[in-house]
């Protein structure tokens, strides 16, 4: 070892020895005393404590139960950026605070936050500067590979981040047992690779697959970002020739790419060329294309044009006279002058595609798989790694996929199955999505019960990663197309009956194909006495409340229908239940707003003409409600289209470090850092695994002063990045979330995350649309909005009667010109949708 070597490595284990002593220093010139221990210390109390630390944005909340078995609870530092596609529509007078609302905490202008997946760290001032590399922060605590500090030097960060996952995976023993031989040889290769040998392969992965030419290859290894014409116009040129003069470094790396099968090639033999016509003209540039058609007498518009005219060029049949003539054919002469203009071809082979498919897939188990099949994955890690957006779970929390799957076969079990879910997403003619969901039928029947054991010991949150749930949630999602098909009524009856039967997978579901098996038997196998009964069985299989709640509309519609009707025993046992909600919609109060709508010409919503600050305005009926209840009715000072973010906003802020808690014995709620929440949220697991965190919280809210629970939810809102990907949406804005929760109080902010604690998989929707608020009189009421042709679901009838129960103002507001006729609807005609058994 070097001298610089060596000098370098003291230095590095002289910062790791000042950054863990646990001692707290005054350094010469510093104004404050910075703690530079990087060790969490558990609280003193389980309460969130609003004292003055010595770096802020840093919290420790620890809980109850952690702190009787002296565990400590890691909460990471994040905040929340909604996603939501609803605009937030707020109206805020001058004064937006009543005399009588306690002073919060103003957060601080120049707040410092701290990176979401790294330890919290300090600013430390000493003789030796401790930098923080950017490129090696991607989400993992592991710092203790130089090597690969070392190769990574000078390597652009996309590239980084596939070399990370590979080395993370190399080095990992359970995850190596999940990667085939092959794979692991390659991905042993890639690390071997130079640096541009690197680089073509992670672009040639995320660009469009399909070949491409020299300069494309030049350009990946160098990192050249493209330019449209001036750049395209180089990359379409075939330089051969001139590789070996032109750039032999990276011709030495592509030779090393393709002898260990990263790289596969086409070339020109001076006959034929190994690709086919439309592969060929997918590569040529539009000037090369003219070319080949002025040769041929061809005139082209564009090169989509001289495309087909090529291709029906080259199926015209020759005459005799050039066919004794020795002239060859149209297509041999076609194909031979574009094999000429394509030269050799290059793209990634079939086998490293794979292999990275399931690498991708492996390391990123747990996150939303829509990122990386958009190819949307390296720009979320560019804009994580810039502090653009962040994510709430702290590497402390993480497992991987090792607690999924124990072996190679189950994981390839389940990228066969994640497979043929991609394939049924993809395709769109009914008759292709038709033979999928048959073909999967037969694949679920033919699970064995030991591979099925297997699949049910697993906790119901990690359940989803086996081929059986994929599978189901595959038949369930296909019963829509299969409807289409009167021909498959057979099939949807056994298909329904085969889910109802099973008690593992999707159970949230169950109600929804117990109703859809009822709606077959009686529409389409005109069996209406045998869909009453499959209905009595689901009111006496132990269904939730709310999930049973689901069943009465189509027991309503049965037990009072005119023509076809059931016998009359079984009509009036059903009748016991559906009566139950059969009042519903007018059991809640109503406001009525005669209004004629704009004309839309039977395109898109409704919408309503208001004066607004003097000026006409088209409005949304969401925002002509906030309009009339603001400035008609005069009872509101403010409101906002909300829905449901204003509440989960409250669970969130609330109970925070108790959703992103460490667990005692529960493993596998965090696999990826980049999740926005804990794989058990939308699962009855999640308050089972913290029933007793929850409710104690909930007893401390409902205890607390207004003062106390305000700052507790400020403390929370204040100490996570504004760039958060969770359930605090800021869009909202902290002073109408902390005005709606004043207005509430913490008796009804407790009854309202309640709900969401013990079944937010079920409860996070359906909550009504609006929410209006009088900053004086406190008054303060949530309103669901309906137009003429608008009818309410029964989840969110579920919530207007949950808020009335528990004294919490709900009503409807009714706009149109028939409002009277939409209020006199009973239960049968409330609208059921996928919404009321969420995923």
């Amino acid at each position: 070892m070097s001298q610089k070597e060596q000098s370098k490595l003291d230095r590095f284990f002289k910062v790791k020895h000042i950054v863990s002593a646990p001692t707290t220093t005054l350094m010469p010139g510093n104004k404050k005393r910075l703690n530079l221990s990087l060790s969490r210390t558990p609280m003193k109390s389980p309460k969130l404590l609003l004292e003055d630390h010595s770096v802020p944005a840093v919290i420790d909340l620890t809980s109850d139960d952690e702190m009787r078995d002296a565990d400590e609870l890691n909460c990471s530092g994040t905040s929340a950026t909604s996603n939501s596609s609803n605009t937030t529509i707020t109206y805020s007078p001058a004064y937006n605070t009543s005399p009588g609302t306690p002073k919060l905490l103003s957060p601080s202008p120049k707040k410092k936050f701290y990176s979401p997946s790294k330890k919290r760290q300090l600013a430390i001032k000493s003789p030796v500067k401790a930098k923080r590399n950017l490129s090696l922060s991607l989400g993992s605590q592991d710092v203790k590979d130089e090597e690969f500090k070392e190769k990574t030097k000078g390597v652009d960060d996309k590239t980084i981040f596939l070399m990370k996952i590979v080395n993370e995976c190399l080095n990992d023993r359970n995850l190596r047992l999940l990667i085939s031989e092959k794979s692991l040889e390659l991905f042993e290769k890639y690390m071997q690779a130079k640096p541009p040998g690197q680089r073509i392969v992670c672009r040639l992965y995320w660009q469009v697959e399909q070949w491409c030419r020299w300069n494309k290859i030049k350009n990946n290894a160098c990192g050249n970002k493209e330019k449209k014409e001036k750049k395209e116009k180089q990359e379409r040129t075939n330089i051969d020739s001139k590789v070996d003069i032109d750039d032999p470094v990276i011709q030495d790396v592509l030779n090393y790419l393709i002898e260990n099968g990263f790289i596969a090639v086409a070339q020109y033999n001076g006959e034929k060329h190994d690709l086919n016509f439309d592969e060929m003209v997918k590569i040529v540039s539009r000037e090369e294309l003219e070319e080949i058609c002025k040769g041929f007498k061809i005139k082209e518009k564009n090169k989509a044009k001289g495309i087909q005219l090529l291709k029906n060029f080259m199926q015209q049949k020759t005459n005799i006279a050039s066919y004794f003539g020795g002239r060859s054919n149209n297509e041999s002469r076609l194909l031979k002058v574009l094999g000429a203009k394509a030269g050799k071809c290059y793209k990634l082979a079939d086998q490293a595609r794979q292999a990275l498919n399931e690498l991708y897939i492996l390391m990123y188990l747990g996150m939303n798989y829509s990122i990386i099949s958009d190819k949307n994955l390296e720009q979320m890690l560019l804009n994580e790694k810039s502090q653009r957006e962040s994510y709430p779970v702290d590497v402390e929390l993480l497992d991987n996929a090792s607690v999924v799957f124990k072996n190679r076969l189950e994981f390839e079990r389940y990228l066969n199955a994640h497979s043929i879910y991609g394939d049924f997403l993809a395709k769109t003619e009914l008759k292709e999505r038709c033979r999928i969901i048959e073909s999967v039928f037969g694949l679920f029947k033919a699970i064995d019960n030991d591979e099925m054991m297997t699949y049910k010991s697993l906790p119901v949150w990690l359940r989803r990663f086996t081929p059986a749930y994929i599978f189901v949630k595959i038949l369930g999602e296909g019963i829509t197309d299969l409807k289409r098909d009167k021909t498959k009524a057979t099939l949807i009856h056994d298909i329904l009956s085969a889910l109802i039967e099973q008690n593992v997978f999707r159970q949230h579901k169950k109600a929804h194909w117990i109703a859809e098996k009822a709606l077959v038997l009686d529409k389409f196998l005109g069996d209406a006495d045998q869909a009453a009964k499959v209905l009595l069985e689901g009111f006496s299989s132990n269904l939730p409340t709310e999930a049973e709640q689901l069943l009465y509309p189509r027991a309503l519609r049965l037990a009072k229908r005119k023509t076809n009707k059931i016998d009359v025993v079984t009509a009036d046992k059903i009748a016991v239940y559906a009566q139950k909600v059969a009042n519903w919609e007018k059991e809640i109060s109503a406001r009525h707003i005669y209004k004629v709508p704009m004309d839309n010409y039977g395109k898109g919503k409704l919408k309503f003409e208001a004066i607004v600050d003097g000026a006409r305005t088209k409005l949304s009926v969401e925002e002509y409600c906030i309009h009339h209840y603001i400035h008609v009715d005069s009872m509101y000072t403010h409101g906002g289209h909300w829905e449901g973010r204003i509440v989960t906003t409250f669970f969130f802020l609330l109970f925070w470090d108790i959703i992103y808690a460490r667990l005692r014995g529960v493993r596998g709620l965090f696999l990826s850092r980049y999740q926005a929440h804990p794989l058990d949220l939308y699962t009855d697991s999640f308050y089972a695994n913290r029933q007793l965190l929850i409710e104690d919280r909930l007893k401390e809210i409902e205890k607390s002063t207004e003062g106390d629970m305000l700052a507790r939810m400020q403390a929370t809102w204040d100490n996570r990045p504004e760039t958060e990907i969770s359930g605090i949406n800021r869009s909202i804005g902290w002073d109408n979330v902390s005005a709606v929760a004043a207005c509430l109080g913490p008796r009804r902010v407790a009854v309202l995350c309640r709900r969401l604690a013990t079944r937010y998989h079920y409860a996070h929707s359906g909550f009504p649309d609006l929410t209006l608020w009088n900053v004086h009189t406190k008054q303060i009421v949530f309103v669901e909005v309906k137009t003429d042709s608008d009818k309410p679901s029964m989840k969110q009838m579920q919530w207007m009667h949950y808020l009335k129960d528990n004294k919490i103002n709900v009503e409807f507001c009714y706009v149109g010109v028939h409002t009277k006729s939409a209020r006199s609807r009973n239960c049968g005609e409330m609208e059921y949708s996928e919404d009321d058994a969420d995923d």
